[in-house]
């Protein structure tokens, strides 16, 4: 919402304009943070937010978001078929964007139970900025972009259901 307009395409279940907290999202402390809503910013510290066990999507579903990821491990952002409190850690299927374990760079990643983690790093210099991703998710895989320029395409087939999360 700003202050001389806005258009927003494409809208569907579940997406969010993140004005207040979601009512169709839940959060859980993870590391001892938070996730809040200020200023129209979803922001998640030392926690998790997705959506909530019932509304999860399948292939033909594309989630863009901004976001500035810091040189710390385990920041996730993207689809996952795990638990409330453990959604990508858990239980296969994801496709995120993430900071792996040691947040050193942005990586592409996919998990799948046949195929385990397929990761594609995306260099350092995505740390600390903030950029627009996406992750188009086909039938047939996964297709991530960084500030609209195609920059991995994962060509492993998970058929659904997965959750947002971050």
């Amino acid at each position: 919402a700003t202050g001389d307009g806005e258009v927003q395409l494409g809208n569907v279940q579940g997406s969010s304009e993140f004005d207040t907290f979601p009512t169709n999202w839940t959060s859980t402390t993870w590391t001892g943070g938070a996730a809040t809503v200020s200023s129209g910013f979803l922001v998640v510290d030392g926690a998790l937010a997705n959506t909530q066990t019932g509304l999860a999507y399948g292939p033909g579903t594309t989630i863009e978001f901004a976001a500035t990821f810091g040189a710390v491990g385990y920041q996730n952002v993207g689809f996952g078929a795990g638990a409330d409190g453990d959604i990508f850690n858990a239980t296969p299927p994801a496709a995120m964007f993430s900071t792996g374990a040691d947040g050193s760079q942005v990586i592409a990643r996919v998990w799948t139970l046949a195929a385990g983690f397929q990761d594609a790093p995306l260099g350092a210099a995505l740390i600390g900025t903030p950029h627009t991703y996406k992750i188009v998710w086909q039938a047939t895989g996964f297709s991530f972009y960084v500030d609209a320029a195609l920059v991995h395409t994962q060509a492993t087939a998970v058929p659904g259901p997965m959750r947002i999360a971050v």
